[in-house]
Order: structure tokens, then C-alpha cells, then sequence
């Protein structure tokens, strides 16, 4: 059913289904800007092709934990063979400032982009994310939407999610012989996995940092691990829950177990790329070696996620926030299927060419609604949200077209069958949640 009556009841202002007359006023002016650029004239391939063997992720220990802990390494260059350079200035070697960079994409590739961001979710929400992140300033709100979408143009976030493992396994393979292997180690070490629910009806992301070596992996092997985790794990975000739990099982940690490339990576996500996504973040069981890694990190951290942040040293205060039969076998839970990583991947099947015309139909409908509703005062709230659940019911209809298969199909946990939702955490207790209309 709808999650429109519930919502009301539980969400603070600023949500999709409690917005005050002077929200709805700066909303309608951020769908504006973003239809400034969706007309913007540019080249339809902007963006540059991999720089193999010298690439903006390279480290040196001495600038990072090297020099803090007295070793000295080596500068590693790590190389990325997939993912995409930024965009620079004419020597190819400045990041441009985004108003500058965004000039450089097309409106098309910006509204692909967009629709991406948006994904089975109700298009109000993504904005109305950007606006609370930036405190309802609408320009600020924009320009971190515009360089949001840039990034994901950037790291072909459409092509990692329609890849999927598989997919990515082969290319990866192709463009870096051996890297396939350290692609599936990423699922099969059960390093991170997603699960859940917590105490706030949040999807879970476990984080078993032990099991995560910096030195075994690519930063880019990670970067794509982690970014198709996070699209993943948007399809158990439904209304009027809009958030995730983020969950760091510190047991056994050592400083041989520390990336502080991948975190400041990670850090990025959720501040600039997927804000308002995390609810709360565990950093449970940390070890006293882990108070000094910790006094680096938290002054890279925004305040509002900084907030976020709890520490659970016992499995008794992880409680406070996961019920015992919602957590996996590794956090002194019960068996489920979430942290197990199914047989390897089928071939993808995703056909990268097709077009869905009636899908398009509904996306061009809601966009003209729209372009009229940002300049008429007084329209109805009510209505948008009607054409939001047609726009989410037509886009689960294309849903296994676009996205590969994962693991979390193969388990059961996400079910899309017939243009329905449904979500089976597979825990002992769980049972099966249609999330069709819960918009």
C-alpha cells in the first residue's frame, strides 16, 4: 500500500511526504536549475577515457599512515583501467571547479545521469536529499547535484549496475589480466555484505574489516565493489524509511587491516554523492590500536555524519540498534543467507542497446509535469506523488532489463517479478515485505 498516511505520521519536515509551503517553494526551484542544464548543448562524449598508469588514487605511505606509524614505504601508483579520469583543465592535470567541469557535459548525458540517481525511488526524494544536505540552499544544492551527477557519469555507475558481477569480472579481466579474481574475492571474503533490518526498519551494510587487506585489491577494485553495493542496497530503501545502517565490525582489527585511501573514498559517498542516505553508523568491538587511526579520520568527517557515528564495544550494545536475529553469523547472530556468497555469477544478460519506450513515455510525462508544476503556485503535492508511484511502477517493469542480476537476487533477499518489489532478509524470523507501492 501507498506509505503516504504512515509516512505523515513519521517523518520530520523535509521529507517527501511532510514538506512546509516554503520547502515546496525551494524544490520547485532546484527542478528549475536542473532543467537549465538538461538543455545545455555539449559534446555527447565528454568523458575521458582511463589513464592506466597514472591516476589521481596513487599514495604514498608518508601521507597518509606511513609517516604517522614510522614506516616508510614505496609510492604505490594505483592504477585504474576502468573507471574514468576527471575533468581537467587544458594541461589535463587540474580538476576543474564543477561549475566550469559541469559546462562540459550535455543536458542529455545529465539527464541520463539524473534518472540514474533516481533509480526505482521517487524523483522528489533525490532532490529533496541535496536540499537538506545543504540546508535548503538552493544554489549550494544545486552545485552539489551537478557535480554528483558529473561523478557518476564519471565512474559509470550505469555500467556497474548493469554489469553487475559478472559483467564486471569479464571487463575487468579484459582490461587487467588477473584483477578478475580479486573482484570476486570481494564477495566471496564476506568483507561486506548487505542484511538487516535494523531497529529503524534500515537495511543493514556489514563491514568485517579484518577480512579486508589494502594491499590485496585495487583502490578502483574497491571503488566499483562499493558502488555496486550502495546501488544494490537501494532497492530495500522504500518509504518512508530513506536511509541505511552502516556497521563496522572492528573485531580483531589491525593497522594491516587499515585503507585510508578506500575510507576517505567512502567518506565521499555518503557526504557528497549519496547524501541524507546513512542513518547511523556502528564502529563496533574497535581495539585500542584503533583510537589512533580513529583521531584522523574524524576530522575529515562532516559534522551531520560525524553525528551519525556510535561506538558499540560489546555485542550487547550493538542490541541497542539490531535486534540478535536480524544479525549475521559473524556478529554472534543467527544463519542467513545475506553473508553468504551464492555459486559464482551467470553471464550478464543486461543488453546495454535496448530502449523501453513506454518507459521513456513515463519519464518524459512526469518531466513536463513537472516543468510546469516548478512555475504554477499552489499545485498539489498530492498529485506529484501520483505520478511518482506511476513512475516507480513503470520503472520496476524494466528493472531486470537494466540491472544484472546479484547475489542478493540469487539468495532471494530482492525479488522484482512482474513489476512487483519484494525484500526477504532471509533471517530467521524475516519474512517477505511488497515494497511495490511504498513510494
Amino acid at each position: 500500500m501507498p506509505a503516504t498516511t504512515e509516512a505523515v505520521a513519521d517523518q520530520p519536515s523535509g521529507y517527501i511526504h511532510n514538506l512546509t509551503p516554503e520547502q515546496v517553494v525551494k524544490l520547485k526551484q532546484l527542478w528549475v536549475k536542473l532543467f537549465e542544464i538538461y538543455d545545455q548543448k555539449a559534446d555527447e562524449s565528454p568523458v575521458s577515457t582511463p589513464t592506466q598508469r597514472s591516476r589521481q588514487g596513487s599514495t604514498d605511505s608518508k601521507s597518509s599512515f606511513g609517516s604517522f606509524f614510522g614506516k616508510k614505504k614505496a609510492k604505490i601508483e594505483r592504477d585504474q583501467v576502468f573507471l574514468t579520469s576527471t575533468y581537467n583543465d587544458a594541461t589535463g592535470t587540474t580538476p576543474l571547479p564543477v561549475e566550469e567541469a559541469i559546462k562540459l557535459v550535455s543536458g542529455g548525458q545529465l539527464k541520463d545521469a539524473c534518472w540514474s540517481a533516481i533509480g526505482v525511488d521517487n524523483p522528489d526524494t533525490l532532490l529533496l536529499r541535496f536540499l537538506r544536505a545543504r540546508k535548503w540552499d538552493v544554489d549550494a544544492a544545486f552545485t552539489m547535484l551537478s557535480s554528483a551527477l558529473r561523478w557518476r557519469l564519471e565512474e559509470r555507475v550505469d555500467e556497474i549496475v548493469r554489469l553487475g558481477e559478472a559483467g564486471l569480472r569479464d571487463e575487468l579481466e579484459r582490461l587487467d589480466a588477473g584483477s578478475s579474481k580479486k573482484w570476486l574475492d570481494q564477495f566471496q571474503s564476506g568483507k561486506s555484505f548487505l542484511g538487516g533490518p535494523d531497529q529503524g526498519g534500515r537495511p543493514v551494510c556489514y563491514i568485517n574489516v579484518k577480512l579486508h587487506n589494502k594491499d590485496a585489491q585495487s583502490l578502483e577494485i574497491m571503488k566499483c565493489f562499493t558502488i555496486l553495493t550502495m546501488e544494490s542496497g537501494r532497492l530495500l530503501v522504500a518509504q518512508p524509511v530513506e536511509t541505511t545502517c552502516l556497521v563496522f565490525n572492528m573485531a580483531d582489527f589491525t593497522l594491516a587491516n587499515m585503507d585510508f585511501d578506500f575510507i576517505k573514498f567512502l567518506i565521499t559517498c555518503f557526504e557528497a554523492y549519496y547524501p541524507e542516505s546513512l542513518g547511523v553508523c556502528l564502529i563496533h568491538r574497535a581495539p585500542w590500536v584503533f583510537s589512533a587511526v580513529w583521531s584522523m579520520i574524524q576530522p575529515l568527517l562532516d559534522p551531520v555524519v560525524a553525528s551519525k557515528i556510535h561506538f558499540t564495544r560489546s555485542d550487547e550494545e550493538l542490541l541497542n540498534f539490531i535486534d540478535k536475529e536480524n544479525l549475521p553469523e559473524i556478529l554472534s547472530g543467527t544463519a542467513h543467507q545475506s553473508g553468504k556468497y551464492a555459486a559464482p555469477p551467470v553471464e550478464s544478460v543486461v543488453d546495454a542497446a535496448k530502449e523501453f519506450p513506454e518507459f521513456a513515455a513515463i519519464k518524459e510525462k512526469y518531466e513536463a509535469a513537472t516543468r510546469e508544476w516548478a512555475v504554477s503556485p499552489g499545485a498539489s503535492m498530492e498529485d506529484r506523488n501520483k505520478l511518482a508511484l506511476e513512475y516507480r511502477l513503470a520503472r520496476l517493469k524494466v528493472e531486470n532489463e537494466v540491472r544484472a542480476p546479484t547475489h542478493y537476487h540469487r539468495v532471494g533477499m530482492v525479488k522484482v517479478e512482474d513489476g512487483r518489489l519484494r525484500i526477504n532478509y532471509q533471517n530467521a524470523t524475516s519474512v517477505e515485505e511488497d515494497l511495490t507501492e511504498r513510494v
